[in-house]
């Protein structure tokens, strides 16, 4: 009437694909580690060269020779003003 199987269908039978799948688990959120932070380091990276390469005040002082020194100055007095903050050079207006 009742029988006893002995069989390897259940889930023991599966045991070396749950390691797979954990390890593939592993894998794939160890390159999302590594992809995140060669994001960050990229823009790290080009954040600084970004800075570098406009010219401030203290950069020019910096410059040893005069005449560099000074193509400085007026490297960085010839750059357009930086646009200011939503609204703050609005005109006044007059309400008669």
């Amino acid at each position: 009437m009742f029988t006893i199987q002995h069989s390897l269908s259940g889930h023991a039978a599966h045991g070396e694909w749950q390691h797979t799948k954990a390890m593939q688990l592993a894998a794939l959120l160890g390159t999302l580690v590594v992809v995140g932070v060669i994001v960050n380091a990229v823009t790290i990276f080009a954040d600084g060269h970004l800075r570098l390469g406009t010219s401030t005040a203290p950069t020019c002082s910096a410059v040893g020779e005069e005449v560099d020194r000074l193509a400085c100055y007026d490297k960085l007095a010839r750059q357009p003003v930086p646009h200011p903050a939503k609204g703050a050079n609005a005109p006044a207006l007059f309400h008669f």
